[in-house]
């Protein structure tokens, strides 16, 4: 009985304070909304291009693109396709954390499942990867990043991983 007293008191002395000072319920925008332009509004839709190498085979060119949706501020999912002299082609799903560290500076995580084709072999494996970005306007940002095909799969032997440079571009409604 003693703590339903304590919480009414608690919150009527709260509800007090704010009429004495001026808080009281008020609308939550006073903007009308002629003032809000769409092209201020990021679409949460991205393209990402990139060129780099892999250290298999004595660093291989590699060339590829991915498409992402950022559904939060630090998350977001992509879907990659990657071409390597390694293997004919890859494929990936991966979620992405993103994490800001100065001013414009990002840094970010992958995580997902990946799909390689090499020879007429086809294989599933997990993909890790880490980066760092750089946006240069709203819609336009550098990027490096490291990736790696976790698992038996000719780009996973012998330690290989993927070291990629590209640009990246956020679409706007």
């Amino acid at each position: 009985m003693h703590i339903k007293k304590i919480v009414i008191l608690v919150t009527s002395v709260a509800g007090l304070v704010n009429v004495a000072n001026g808080t009281t319920y008020q609308k939550l925008s006073t903007v009308p909304p002629q003032a809000y332009h769409t092209t201020d509004i990021p679409s949460p839709y991205y393209v990402e291009g990139f060129l780099g190498f892999d250290n298999h085979n004595r660093g291989n060119l590699s060339i590829g693109s991915d498409l992402g949706y950022q559904f939060h501020r630090y998350f977001s999912g992509e879907l990659g396709l990657i071409y390597t002299y390694s293997a004919d082609w890859n494929v990936y799903f991966a979620g992405k954390m993103e994490v800001p560290i100065y001013k414009e500076l990002y840094a970010f995580s992958k995580l997902g499942i990946g799909y390689e084709r090499y020879e007429s072999n086809d294989v599933v494996t997990p993909v890790l990867g880490v980066g760092i970005a750089y946006k240069l306007t709203p819609k336009i940002y550098f990027q490096g990043q490291w990736l790696r095909f976790v698992g038996d799969v000719p780009l996973a032997k012998e330690g290989a991983s993927l070291f990629l440079a590209g640009i990246g571009y956020k679409f706007f409604c």
